[in-house]
């Protein structure tokens, strides 16, 4: 496994970035492994390829003209606006309805549900549209603000060379704090008392990974309105499901995090989410800064932004025409598309040989710092790879291990094994989305999922979350069985959604997600191969061959429906201490590892 990681967390590979051709090396490496093993193809070939659309790029001249009801006519100022990556390229005209954040939610308190859409009909009309939700700032945003906070204190930390004097470090722990504070004051989440005490001695890392986890716990319970629900693609098919036939999109000044961001007021550009697979949502959708539509537009006699703070002060949609305004939106643009590559392999079953289990983890990291050729966050001169050693050469590694080791079995399973390994994981879970859109075999067959996603750097404090158990009656019968190994374990019944096996639970398939959680060098240049815990994660291989073997000879994982918000969650494994089954071997304050603590 170290020798696999090596290889794929080696610089010739550049980390692997899903847009680049080293995509391909790294999957016809993989396919000559299967090959070698004897394992057969479940296709034509090992490599499965799927189409991605990577973009969409200007072709022509963009326009929005807007018409008041008293027949006054504006032409916007081409930096006032831009095209959104889900546009169409054509020109549509009609009249303007506001249509608040276009959000729903069952429960915004006191009982109350929320939906900007309720008993609008949009057919005809072009919508206007707040980004993100009441009260709810971008939760992307927040995630970039922490991000840079950090990367300002590493860079920071590089400039006072290699033995920096702790008065020097002090200073900078206590200025990185105050500019977090700054960024979540507005926000809400509030963190530990412990984060905000400057380590003795300081120390040259800021260590905001458990802030982090601890930001995305508040944030599931704070929030009524459903992250993915506000994503600009998922809101243009709501919109467009509605009858609009073109969609101005604004960030009204309530939601930015900060003032500098507020009065920047920065659009999209055309190519802001080109690695996400772009598709035509069949109407015209623009981006417009929120003081063109303060300016122009006028809803119940009201500017947009404040009409954007009445909503937000009570709760209650006010979906409404924008005062007899018409607007022009002409967009020419052109779609890109390229071929992405899953690898597939299958250990065919003996008489339970029509049921599957899938092993699978993704090969693809985030590649450079430079923007055309990845997203790697925090280089240095020095080193400018994401290398990807844990993320996830690692999982990469335990399922090509397995791959052999069944392979090499004196007895073949009864159930058929399928070993993949994904692409575009990094992008948004497009090669195991395209997997089980297009599968090469009935997935129906599929009575299981395992997937490995960063389990390189186990460590006593962090220990091996094994998420998704509540997805079988039968999975902790079995991991009890099996035990932990002397390993810190936590059992989630929960499905963190961010990850491969994401898109089978989707298809009712149980499945389990083993994860040793996040580090400072989390898409970052300093996940090297040499941080591997070479004690740990053959441990945790050793672990996944016994869930494995039992999977394999027809242990019975039956779906089970989850409980209420016990499904698909944002937050990772082991975040939420109410969807924790139990802790096995949590180390206590000295260092000993403590009883099993189970959950009620």
């Amino acid at each position: 496994m170290l020798a696999d990681i090596e290889y794929l967390a080696s610089d010739d590979l550049a980390g692997r970035y899903s847009l680049n051709d080293d995509i391909h090396r790294a999957a016809d490496w993989i396919a000559t492994r299967f090959r070698a093993l004897g394992l057969s193809p479940v296709g034509a070939d090992y490599v499965v390829p799927y189409p991605l659309a990577t973009g969409i790029r200007t072709t022509g001249e963009h326009a929005i003209a807007v018409r008041s009801a008293g027949g006054e006519s504006t032409t916007l100022r081409a930096e006032e606006f831009e095209p959104v990556f889900v546009s169409a390229s054509a020109a549509v005209e009609g009249e303007v309805f506001f249509v608040g954040y276009a959000a729903a939610s069952s429960d915004v308190g006191q009982g109350r549900a929320y939906d900007d859409l309720a008993g609008v009909d949009l057919t005809g009309k072009i919508a206007l549209v707040l980004l993100g939700a009441p009260r709810q700032p971008d939760v992307a945003a927040l995630m970039s603000a922490v991000d840079y906070v950090e990367e300002q204190f590493d860079g920071e930390v590089r400039a006072l060379g290699s033995a920096p004097a702790a008065d020097k470090l002090r200073a900078l722990h206590q200025r990185a704090r105050d500019d977090l504070a700054t960024v979540l004051r507005d926000f809400g989440p509030t963190l530990p008392p412990a984060f905000w005490t400057i380590p003795q001695p300081p120390t040259p890392s800021l260590g905001l990974t458990n802030a982090l986890n601890e930001v995305l716990r508040q944030m599931r319970g704070r929030f009524a309105f459903a992250p993915r629900s506000l994503r600009v693609r998922t809101k243009t098919e709501r919109l467009v499901a509605a009858g609009a036939k073109g969609v101005i999109f604004v960030r009204g000044p309530a939601s930015f995090l900060s003032e500098r961001a507020r009065q920047a007021d920065e659009v999209s550009p055309v190519d802001a989410e080109r690695r996400l697979g772009v598709a035509d949502s069949g109407a015209v959708v623009m981006h417009m800064k929120w003081r063109a539509a303060d300016r122009l537009f006028r809803i119940g006699g009201k500017k947009l932004s404040s009409v954007q703070a009445d909503i937000d002060r009570d709760l209650m949609p006010r979906s409404q025409p924008a005062g007899g305004t018409t607007v022009r939106l002409a967009a020419s643009v052109a779609r890109e598309q390229a071929l992405l590559p899953n690898v597939v392999a299958q250990l065919p079953g003996t008489d339970l040989a029509h049921e599957v289990v899938v092993v699978g983890a993704h090969f693809d990291h985030v590649g450079h710092g430079d923007e055309s050729t990845g997203m790697c966050s925090a280089t240095t001169p020095e080193d400018d790879v994401c290398n990807g050693a844990d993320d996830n050469a690692s999982g990469t590694a335990v399922v090509l291990e397995l791959a052999r080791l069944t392979a090499q079995a004196p007895a073949r399973p009864r159930r058929t094994l399928v070993f993949v390994l994904f692409s575009g994981e990094e992008l948004g879970l497009l090669g195991s989305s395209a997997f089980v859109r297009e599968s090469p075999y009935d997935l129906t067959r599929t009575v299981a999922m395992i997937n490995f996603d960063m389990v390189g750097r186990f460590n006593a404090d962090r220990g091996l979350a094994i998420g998704g158990v509540g997805s079988s009656a039968g999975w902790m019968p079995l991991l009890d069985r099996l035990g932990a190994r002397g390993l810190h374990t936590t059992y989630d019944r929960a499905v963190v959604s961010r990850s491969d096996h994401a898109n089978f639970y989707k298809h009712d398939i149980p499945v389990l997600f083993l994860f040793t959680g996040l580090h400072r060098d989390y898409h970052r240049a300093g996940d090297h191969a040499n941080k591997i815990n070479r004690e740990g994660m053959a441990t945790i291989g050793e672990l996944a061959g016994d869930i494995l073997i039992a999977l394999g000879d027809g242990y019975a994982v039956p779906f089970a429906t989850p409980r209420p918000g016990e499904g698909l969650v944002d937050v990772l494994p082991g975040a939420d201490p109410t969807t924790i089954e139990k802790r096995v071997g949590a180390p206590d304050d000295v260092g000993h590892s403590t009883a099993v603590t189970t959950r009620p």
